[in-house]
């Protein structure tokens, strides 16, 4: 029963949110690109991350071409995203995976599994977890899974479809729960997601007036419960 009020109010977060800000436009990504991207983005800025990123995309063709670099030389060009000797290693040794099971690095074997043995495949990589594995799957793929970044994790707590001390790995399987395996507009909920989180749903001072899913939050609701008491 708990899954069925959660998929329900997940639906209406997602149209209204889709209402507001309208479907993404996306053309599928580069695997490889995606996992290497989403590596460099962990534990730091959107910013710094993307500096990283773009400095790798103007070094090689392809990025299973960063396996051809000398030890120390991927470290340099993403300086700017932090920890780039550990990301250095994790960037490596995932690739080395990929290159041994298939040595045209080809992914495509992923959509001829259900979205669990994919991410179940994927987080068998080093470096590689649940947020990660489900950015390869969701922008290069198109499966319904769904990216648990901050801002997706602070909006499901505050709405109640998690619960909120739920950690982050219990965020990404009950996602993985409520998200019907059917469903094909996981891209536009994740990334809606992130622009309220960033524009309104704020970490600090959330902006509840203009909120649109208000009515949803149960977060906002406790706050009108609070001022009336």
């Amino acid at each position: 029963m708990e899954n069925k009020l959660q998929k329900q109010k997940l639906a209406r977060i997602a149209s209204l949110l889709k209402k507001k800000y309208g479907a993404v436009e996306h053309t599928p990504e580069d695997p490889l690109e995606v996992l290497v991207g989403t590596i460099l983005s962990q534990n730091t800025s959107d910013k710094n991350s993307e500096k990283a990123f773009l400095n790798l995309k103007k070094a090689v063709k392809n990025f299973k071409d960063l396996l051809s670099m000398p030890p120390g030389k991927i470290a340099s060009l993403i300086k700017a995203g932090g920890l780039s000797n550990i990301k250095e290693k994790r960037i490596r040794e995932s690739l080395e995976m990929l290159r041994r099971r298939d040595p045209s690095f080809s992914l495509s074997f992923l959509v001829q599994k259900d979205s669990e043995q994919a991410m179940k495949f994927l987080s068998s990589l080093p470096g590689v977890g649940d947020k990660t594995a489900a950015c390869v799957l969701l922008f290069s793929f198109s499966l319904p899974v769904m990216p648990v970044d901050t801002h997706v994790f602070r909006i499901g707590k505050r709405t109640g479809v998690i619960p909120e001390r739920a950690s982050l790995k219990k965020a990404h399987n009950i996602f993985s729960e409520i998200i019907p395996a059917e469903y094909r507009d996981v891209l536009d909920l994740h990334v809606n997601l992130i622009t309220h989180g960033r524009e309104v749903c704020k970490a600090v001072n959330p902006a509840c007036p203009k909120c649109v899913i208000r009515p949803l939050c149960d977060y906002y609701n406790k706050l009108k419960q609070d001022a009336a008491s």
